[in-house]
């Protein structure tokens, strides 16, 4: 059953390093669709039982780790404004951008201090697919204070913002990932600081911002609200919990 479980794991890759917890679960309950109707027929011995019918499903939880805010600080602290990794980090960190999408911002996704890109979604790490252009989604946002001070003061590639260490775009997702993870290395950060986890923080702080589903929507680029809920209810479950409590502080004084 683990094994099971592992495999549809690592077959459900996506535009991060291996797969993701939605795709294993689709792929899960595509297999107990097939076993099913191999009991059902008589095709399967009698004694088979579905082996799907046990497994939990994966959470998003599972995958990726969001950076606490001292994980941001210690990333900050040892990368200062105007090196290529902390350019990295406030691109992923200010956009909430992928880090198929990430690597290959630039100057001419850039208007009026505006972003603005069609969201890449690879299949793999090595980029290998990327939707039709009619059907995919457009984010389009502004180029906050920090990110802004970031990219004016790094020298980078013509093409891209952050560049390799000879001035020229990275050539997929895979090799912009595997660097930022040494620069990560090199700050002393934990090994679940991963890039897309950046992403994950700079969904969980508009969240806690009060955002709406759809403008958290529009920011993450993506197309189901639940998405977005997950983030929303979390944030303010916090809040409610903080709220609460003060109350009860306030009532015993």
């Amino acid at each position: 059953m683990y094994q099971l479980r592992a495999f549809a794991f690592e077959s459900g890759a996506t535009e991060e390093k291996d797969g993701t917890p939605g795709k294993a679960n689709n792929w899960i309950k595509d297999c107990s669709a097939v076993f099913d109707w191999a009991c059902k027929s008589g095709v399967a011995p009698d004694h088979f039982n579905n082996p799907c019918t046990k497994l939990g499903k994966l959470t998003e939880g599972t995958r990726h780790h969001t950076w606490t805010e001292e994980e941001c600080q210690k990333f900050e602290d040892h990368w200062p404004v105007g090196t290529m990794p902390r350019l990295a980090y406030e691109l992923i960190r200010n956009t909430g951008a992928r880090v198929s999408d990430a690597y290959r911002l630039g100057k001419v996704h850039e208007e009026n201090n505006v972003l603005t890109w069609k969201v890449f979604k690879g299949q793999n790490v090595g980029d290998a697919h990327k939707m039709d252009d009619d059907d995919a989604i457009e984010v389009i946002i502004p180029i906050r204070a920090e990110l802004r001070i970031a990219i004016d003061a790094t020298p980078s590639g013509n093409l891209v913002y952050v560049a390799t260490g000879h001035g020229t775009p990275f050539q997929s997702s895979k090799g912009f990932s595997q660097w930022f993870v040494d620069q990560r290395k090199s700050a002393g950060s934990p090994d679940k600081c991963r890039p897309h986890g950046l992403r994950k923080t700079a969904a969980a702080k508009l969240a806690e911002a009060g955002v709406g589903e759809f403008m958290l929507m529009s920011v993450m680029g993506w197309t189901n609200p639940n998405q977005a809920r997950k983030y929303i209810e979390k944030a303010s479950r916090a809040k409610m919990a903080a709220k609460g409590m003060k109350m009860l502080d306030e009532e015993q004084t």
